[in-house]
């Protein structure tokens, strides 16, 4: 039996960096199927919510395309976005897949949205919460660009011809049929696929950054670096999306962020020597200068060094210690 939510350890932060300990996945599930492993027992349900907030876009569930998110681009507004429950045409399983930087990307271009939670309430557990919150922080966005809102409700019927001719009806059965051989002779590749969220939104950057915000979003990550920083560099070094920038000018060093690269994987805080990181909500989202951090004295000769962790001398001074100790 295919396994319908996978979790590709090679790409999860937690086999890629010692120190980091990432429980996202498995606070989110409502079902408690992840297990330590990072594997998805049976009473897995398909509600995505796994797949819509791991950092790393490593969690895979079938039935998840990302052919047919682009599909939202290509076809008449309004884009209406239907689970298999309102929709049995529908490919997708839950709506729960579902975060506020891919309702923007559908609504790319000031496209109507209609996002159909007609039964989510008496369906998977957490998951109307979660269209609600993600819907909300989309909508904020929307509203700074001046664009109309992600509606929330029940979206229109799927116009179907109700007349069809002769020919037309033969031709259809006849692809049905040809379908069906091609199906038995080499089955389908229905295997788990990884939806790339991020290098969707890098598409909309350019519209996204003149969003002014009224308040932080949790649609995007933010970053807030402390007068701890000793101007180690180690956060850009660590930053898998590279969303962290550094300007070195000899005697400090300025950090830059940018929210719309950023996972908020948080890595670059779990490498912090100096504890000084925390991510959180986005307060803009262009590029930006967080902080202007010097580079500490040495406890023993006084200059300026790089630091190295939490050393407190500099390695000159280090050295000789080392040496005068042998």
């Amino acid at each position: 039996m295919a396994e319908l939510t996978v979790i590709d350890k090679d790409l999860c932060l937690n086999h890629n960096y010692k120190k980091m300990h990432c429980q996202i996945c498995r606070s989110v599930c409502p079902g408690g199927c992840i297990n330590e492993e990072l594997q998805v027992d049976d009473n897995c349900n398909q509600c995505g919510l796994c797949i819509a907030v791991c950092p790393a876009e490593a969690v895979a569930g079938q039935g998840y395309k990302n052919s047919s998110m682009k599909v939202w681009t290509e076809e008449p507004a309004p884009v209406a976005i239907r689970c298999r429950k309102n929709d049995s045409t529908s490919i997708w399983p839950c709506l729960g897949f579902l975060d506020s930087r891919l309702l923007l990307w559908a609504g790319s271009s000031n496209r109507s949205v209609i996002v159909d939670t007609t039964n989510c309430a008496g369906c998977k557990a957490g998951v109307l919460a979660h269209l609600e919150t993600v819907i909300a922080e989309a909508n904020h966005i929307r509203q700074t660009l001046g664009q109309g809102e992600i509606i929330q409700g029940k979206a229109p019927a799927v116009r179907q011809d109700k007349s069809i001719s002769r020919r037309a009806f033969f031709g259809q059965l006849f692809g049905a049929a040809v379908d069906t051989v091609r199906e038995v002779a080499s089955p389908s590749d229905d295997k788990p696929e990884r939806l790339r969220r991020q290098d969707l939104i890098a598409t909309l950057a350019p519209s996204l950054a003149e969003a002014a915000l009224t308040k932080p979003t949790t649609a995007f990550f933010g970053l807030k670096v402390s007068s701890a920083c000793q101007a180690c560099g180690v956060c850009a070094k660590f930053c898998p999306s590279k969303a962290i920038t550094i300007d070195d000018r000899m005697n400090e060093i300025d950090i830059f962020h940018e929210p719309l690269q950023c996972t908020g994987c948080a890595v670059c805080a779990g490498h912090c020597p100096a504890q000084a990181i925390a991510v959180g909500q986005a307060d803009r989202l262009v590029r930006h200068k967080v902080i202007t951090a010097s580079l500490p004295k040495c406890a023993k000769c006084g200059s300026l060094y790089q630091p190295v962790n939490q050393a407190t001398v500099c390695l000159e001074c280090m050295l000789k210690g080392r040496t005068s100790i042998m």
